[in-house]
C-alpha cells in the first residue's frame, strides 16, 4: 500500500510535490527511509527502462515534439509517479509542467489552464480528466460533478487552452474494470460504471467539437483486461502506461 501511495502522490490535493524521501518520510511513518530510498530508485529503474523502450519504436514520432513545451492536465493517472507523463517527457526531452491534482476534478483545473496557458504559452496543452468527476457519490445517480457543471468545465479549460495557441491533445476518459472497482470503492460510497463514463465522454466530445478538436478513444486497449489496471480497477497499471505513453507521443507528433 505504501509503494502504491507513493505512485499516486495521495498525500497531494492541491498541487504537484516532488516525489522525494523528504516529502515522503514524514508520512509514511511505516517505511524507514531506506526503504522510502529504495522504493524511489526502483521508480527511477523503471522509468528509465521504459523510456528506452518507448525511444526505439516512437523513434520518429519523438522527433516531430521534441523539446516541445507542454501542459499537463489531469488526475493521478496523470500525476503517476510512474505513469505515462514522466515517460513521454524523458523520451522527448519536452519541458513539462505538471499542473495533474490526485484526486482532482475537472472544476481544480479550470483556473490553472488560464494561469499557466497566459504565463508559459505552451506548445501543447494535454489534458484528461474526469475519472473522479463521474464518480457516483452513494449511487450512479449522484456524480462528484454533474453532466452539465463537466461540460462547462471542459468549455473553460479548451477555451483557455485554445486562446494561448496550444496545440490540444484531448483525451477520453478511461474506462475503468469494473469488478475490481466495485470490490474496492463501493463499501467507500463510491460508485461507477463504464456507461456512466461513456455519458461523460459524450459531454467531452461535445463540447470538444465546438473548438473542432478531436477526443481520442483509448477504450481499445483499455476496457476490463486485467493487466492494464491496478487492483482499484480505476488507475492504469505500470505496463498500461507504457502503451499510453506510446499512444500519447504518436497522437501528439499528428499536430506538427
Amino acid at each position: 500500500m505504501s509503494r502504491f501511495f507513493m505512485r499516486f502522490n495521495l498525500q497531494n490535493s492541491v498541487s504537484s510535490f516532488p516525489a522525494t524521501k523528504d516529502v515522503f518520510s514524514p508520512i509514511l511513518t511505516n517505511m524507514s527511509e531506506d526503504e522510502i530510498k529504495a522504493t524511489l530508485e526502483d521508480f527511477e529503474r523503471i522509468r528509465i527502462e521504459r523510456a528506452q523502450r518507448v525511444s526505439v519504436s516512437c523513434k520518429d514520432a519523438i522527433e516531430k515534439i521534441k523539446g516541445k513545451s507542454v501542459l499537463f492536465l489531469g488526475d493521478s493517472i496523470t500525476s503517476d509517479n510512474l505513469g505515462y507523463r514522466l515517460t513521454v517527457t524523458k523520451c522527448a526531452s519536452l519541458k513539462a509542467y505538471d499542473c495533474s491534482v490526485s484526486g482532482g476534478l475537472s472544476s481544480m483545473l479550470t483556473y490553472v489552464t488560464k494561469d499557466f496557458t497566459t504565463k508559459i504559452k505552451p506548445d501543447i496543452v494535454s489534458l484528461m480528466v474526469g475519472t473522479n468527476d463521474s464518480i457516483g457519490m452513494e449511487s450512479l445517480d449522484n456524480p462528484q460533478t454533474s453532466l452539465e457543471e463537466f461540460g462547462r468545465n471542459i468549455d473553460l479549460i479548451l477555451k483557455w487552452a485554445t486562446a494561448s495557441g496550444a496545440k490540444i491533445v484531448l483525451f477520453e476518459i478511461p474506462p475503468i474494470h469494473e469488478e475490481r472497482f466495485s470490490k474496492c470503492f463501493n463499501p467507500n460510497s463510491k460508485f461507477q460504471s463504464n456507461e456512466n463514463i461513456k455519458k461523460f465522454n459524450a459531454m467531452l466530445k461535445k463540447v470538444a467539437n465546438v473548438y473542432g478538436i478531436n477526443v481520442i478513444s483509448n477504450e481499445c486497449y483499455l476496457q476490463n483486461k486485467d493487466e492494464n489496471y491496478e487492483i482499484d480497477g480505476a488507475h492504469l497499471s505500470i505496463k498500461c502506461h507504457e502503451i499510453h505513453a506510446k499512444r500519447w507521443i504518436e497522437e501528439t507528433a499528428k499536430l506538427f
